[in-house]
């Protein structure tokens, strides 16, 4: 009886090693991802973090300096928002210093631009955002900037249609950021982003029938939001419905506490991420993601109204610091398959990779950004340029 205790407790003891050496294992191994690879495993939250709980506290006590819940867009700009010296919006919540008639005086040639940071001009100060420099390049331009950080093209066109095509614009530009196409198939934010300083949700567009439709923003009232921080997991998963990132990426669980669970999952994650479609494969756009195919018929959707309400769109094609450094390495852009779309249907663009190979070829990388978004020199590059095009096509001649 004892001989059999003895065996007994020497599996046990053989086990617990086991089991030990594979949780170090495993452990070594998230590590090694981490540092060597900068990969990590980040499954979605089913809660709130407490940064993200004190941001909707404010939004839902309206203490917020610029950015608001909008019942409509998901979120938007504050009229008279400000945030210090750098960024500041008059009193229709559009990013100025100044309020702008509801129609263009005579003689002015109006601009309207729409877009997520890179049209806002994050991180630069009101006067040094390329629609202020584009303004003063001629005294007969009114530049206006409808940009909102974290915007997806959705938003920016929903925008439009409800804040822009008011103010008559006799152009129209539509900005997009290469990453953007990652928005518009996202509808809780932070299931894209996890650390993004905006918990909200916005709408979406789906395909079908040949077109799009509108799936309106599921938090439009701000009771929703005090029913989110009561009961966070049963409304985050009500989010996720018509998530593609919610739907793909593992959720958090209990037993993540373990590094065994932890690495597996990361496993089977990396592994649906090389069986299932993604929207970026091997650094470029999957032209048969449900995302690409969206992003096209949003552009086109967009287009269309614009035109429809008299003033000419062109799109704005914002290169991020990647995609600047890949094209100066290989004079490729990372918009080319959304490029082919646009000459086939003849809609105007413009490739910002452009601008910077022509006014800033041989200027660091360093002095175009300002962390993530586009320094005051980058802005000016693209007014210069914005400049020229409007120019060389008459534009203002033609209104």
């Amino acid at each position: 009886m004892a001989s059999e205790s003895r065996r007994y407790l020497i599996w046990l003891a053989v086990g617990m090693v086991a089991y030990l050496l594979v949780e170090t294992c495993s452990l070594l191994s998230l590590y090694l991802l981490r540092t060597i690879a900068g990969l990590s495993y980040a499954p979605i939250r089913m809660s709130l973090s407490e940064k993200h709980q004190e941001t909707v506290r404010k939004m839902l006590k309206d203490q917020t300096s610029y950015m608001r819940h909008d019942p409509e867009l998901g979120w938007s700009i504050k009229k008279n928002g400000a945030v210090g010296q750098m960024y500041r919006a008059n009193s229709d919540g559009i990013r100025s210093n100044r309020d702008y008639r509801l129609m263009p005086p005579n003689g002015m040639f109006r601009i309207a631009s729409f877009g997520d940071s890179f049209t806002h001009g994050d991180d630069v100060r009101n006067e040094h955002t390329w629609q202020e420099f584009l303004a003063s390049a001629k005294q007969n331009l009114e530049v206006m900037n409808f940009g909102v950080g974290a915007f997806g093209l959705d938003q920016a066109f929903l925008r439009y249609q409800r804040d822009g095509r008011q103010y008559g614009p006799h152009l129209v530009f539509i900005g997009f950021m290469s990453e953007n196409i990652q928005r518009h198939v996202n509808v809780y934010r932070p299931f894209y982003f996890a650390d993004t300083g905006l918990p909200l949700a916005k709408p979406r567009f789906v395909l079908g029938n040949g077109g799009i439709a509108l799936r309106e923003n599921p938090l439009k009232s701000l009771s929703n939001y005090y029913l989110l921080l009561r009961n966070p997991e049963d409304v985050l998963s009500g989010l996720g419905r018509y998530d593609w990132h919610y739907q793909r990426k593992p959720k958090e669980s209990a037993f993540d506490i373990l590094p065994s669970i932890r690495i597996t999952r990361f496993a089977v994650y990396a592994a649906e991420k090389v069986l299932r479609p993604q929207i970026f494969q091997w650094g470029v756009y999957n032209e048969d993601a449900e995302a690409f195919e969206l992003t096209l018929k949003i552009f086109d959707r967009f287009c269309q109204n614009v035109s429809k309400h008299g003033a000419l769109p062109v799109l704005l094609l914002f290169p991020a610091r990647a995609d600047l450094k890949a094209y100066r390495e290989n004079k490729r852009s990372v918009f080319a398959p959304m490029i082919r779309h646009f000459e086939r249907f003849g809609c105007r663009y413009i490739d910002l990779h452009k601008a910077f190979d022509k006014y800033a070829a041989n200027s660091p990388l360093k002095d175009m950004f300002v962390r993530r978004h586009y320094s005051p020199t980058a802005n000016r590059v693209v007014a210069i340029y914005l400049a020229d095009y409007i120019a060389s096509n008459r534009l203002v001649d033609k209104r």
